[in-house]
């Protein structure tokens, strides 16, 4: 069974990072940003970013006092979460793609009667069918539902923008691959390959 949460982007206060004279002043000047987990506040703050991985919970209360300026999120989160209320621009940078699998265990699933055993295996593809459906329309669906609520969306942001992510980016991805072995440069090349 597969499920996910759309690409993450970055929503913010201010449209151009660039015009603060260079990318890593724009992306310092906007002071601190929230990100999801270790490995996304590495990559931020290689970039020049003052990253925080903390609660959604803990971040709105930071967004409504001005201490937190910018967030990783996907625009399902963003809408979800009503971030147009703090964060008026949204930057598609598709920093990520991540992936929900639900998994069970093997000596559970071996244990159920054959009828169980295809009842699961039938919900999961159900399930993985009806997600990839949903996803045609969802991303359209979020970013209409942004713009309805005063958000600029920058589907392109600028290259050196990107640069500088993907330049903190690299020692992320040199630790995935020492820990994840030779088929990494494999994943990693395929995925460049494959994005537009």
């Amino acid at each position: 069974m597969v499920g996910w949460d759309l690409e993450l982007d970055i929503e913010i206060k201010s449209i151009n990072i660039s015009s603060y004279g260079g990318v890593a002043e724009g992306i310092q000047r906007l002071g601190k940003w929230h990100t999801h987990d270790k490995v996304s506040s590495e990559v931020f703050a290689n970039a020049g970013a003052k990253a925080a991985s903390i609660s959604f919970a803990d971040t709105m209360p930071k967004l409504a006092e001005g201490s937190i300026n910018a967030v990783l999120s996907s625009g399902d989160g963003g809408s979800g979460r009503k971030l147009w209320e703090f964060l008026p621009y949204f930057s598609e940078i598709t920093y990520s793609l991540p992936l929900s699998v639900a998994s069970v265990n093997q000596a559970i699933y071996d244990g159920l009667t054959p009828d169980l055993r295809d009842a699961v295996d039938t919900s999961s593809r159900q399930t993985e069918i009806e997600l990839w459906l949903a996803l045609s329309t969802r991303l359209q669906e979020n970013y209409q539902r942004m713009r309805q609520n005063g958000v600029t969306i920058d589907s392109s942001p600028a290259p050196d923008v990107v640069a500088a992510l993907q330049s903190g980016a690299v020692a992320a991805q040199q630790a995935w691959c020492t820990r994840s072995g030779p088929t990494c440069p494999k994943v990693l090349e395929a995925f460049k390959a494959g994005k537009p």
